[in-house]
């Protein structure tokens, strides 16, 4: 049986990312805070948008902006 999905937040997020920047190896980070590798590259590959909303404190209207604009029918890379 596969395991159930897990929940990130921002702030583990944000801390995936600062150990990494600091020289741990990812594949220590992900057992550190109990990830998967594809987790921990998956954090790593989006880190730019995971730091900005962090910052902005707009994570979610980040990803709830991203959702309409996919639901309207354009084009979006993002």
């Amino acid at each position: 049986m596969a395991s159930r999905r897990k929940a990130i937040s921002v702030d583990e997020k944000v801390c995936v990312i600062h150990a990494i920047e600091k020289g741990e190896k990812k594949s220590d980070v992900g057992k550190r805070f109990a990830l998967s590798q594809s987790s921990v590259a998956t954090i790593w590959k989006n880190q730019k948008t995971i730091l900005q909303g962090a910052l902005e404190g707009n994570f979610k209207k980040i990803k709830k902006d991203k959702i309409r604009r996919l639901r309207s029918g354009n084009v979006v890379v993002v």
